[in-house]
């Protein structure tokens, strides 16, 4: 009786110990492959103006893009961990209101499979839950390149007469300006304005002007200041008592100005300089010198 008892004893420790054998070399078999995660490394071209960017990735699950996650950063790229698979992501930035602007389209990216063999493990070997491979960079563009700026603007332009002087100096005075901007990367921006100006003198003569600018500008090193160049014509109305005209005279002149654009926000500029204008008047020609400062938008 008390053999029969051993020997039921000893198939039970035999059972045991082939259950645990087979539960052990099924685990390693089983962690022999593991999913193979790549550091992806997505990059865009920054904006200066910009406080930070929002990521957003998502993955394609039978044919449906759903969303994976998305990121916050300030930096100009995100380096994530993602399995292999169909992705697609885009970018949007937000401005000093912390408000988003249009973003990227949307940019598709493939991580092809490639489970990784690994041997099984030895005493001293650990199996991490994930390998991370070389990073691969993948670029977007944060905001298409459109071809062309529009700005308005907004001066205080006194008006000093330099020579052959047929009118007064006009401490008051206003300009307004209209004009766009080609975009495309140039040595510098060329483009076009128009521009209206009032002058009043001490005698309570007015001067109103109209013009038509051809616009030069070229970006400083930090894109955020610019140098401006104006050249153009147009034709101003006031009274000259002294050339016994008309009350209302309408004389044609050409124009010449110099400026320093400042850009501190995205859309918002100041700009000071001077311009000199020479009127084309009969039979005396007259020159003026105006000095300008002002405040513009760009959209």
């Amino acid at each position: 009786m008390e053999i029969s008892k051993r020997k039921k004893n000893v198939f039970f420790f035999i059972a045991l110990f082939s259950f645990l054998s087979l539960h052990s070399i099924n685990a390693q078999n089983s962690s022999s492959y593991i999913e193979t995660r790549y550091m992806q490394r997505l990059t865009w071209v920054g904006d200066e103006y910009v406080t930070k960017y929002e990521v957003i990735i998502e993955q394609e699950e039978n044919g449906i893009f759903t969303f994976k996650q998305s990121e916050f950063t300030e930096a100009e790229f995100i380096q994530i961990s993602l399995p292999p698979g169909i992705y697609r992501f885009r970018v949007i930035p937000y401005d000093f209101r912390d408000l988003p602007e249009p973003g990227t389209e949307w940019k598709e990216f493939a991580i092809l499979p490639a489970p990784a063999e690994i041997p099984p493990a030895k005493e001293t070997s650990e199996i991490k839950p994930e390998e991370e491979l070389p990073a691969d960079k993948i670029a977007a563009e944060t905001n298409k390149s459109k071809p062309l700026d529009f700005f308005i603007s907004a001066f205080y332009l006194p008006s000093f007469p330099l020579y052959n002087e047929l009118t007064e100096p006009a401490i008051l005075g206003a300009a307004f300006r209209f004009g766009i901007l080609f975009t495309k990367p140039l040595f510098f921006k060329p483009g076009i304005e128009l521009a209206a100006r009032w002058n009043t003198n001490e005698t309570d003569k007015h001067t109103i002007d109209t013009e038509f600018n051809i616009l030069i500008q070229k970006l400083m090193t930090n894109s955020k200041t610019a140098l401006m160049l104006r050249l153009g014509a147009g034709l101003t109305a006031f009274p000259i008592p002294s050339l016994n005209t008309p009350p209302l005279t309408e004389l044609f002149y050409a124009n010449i100005d110099f400026s320093f654009l400042w850009q501190p926000l995205k859309h918002l500029y100041f700009e000071t300089g001077f311009a000199y204008s020479h009127h084309f008047t009969k039979p005396v020609e007259t020159g003026n010198f105006r000095p300008f400062t002002g405040i513009g938008t760009k959209f």
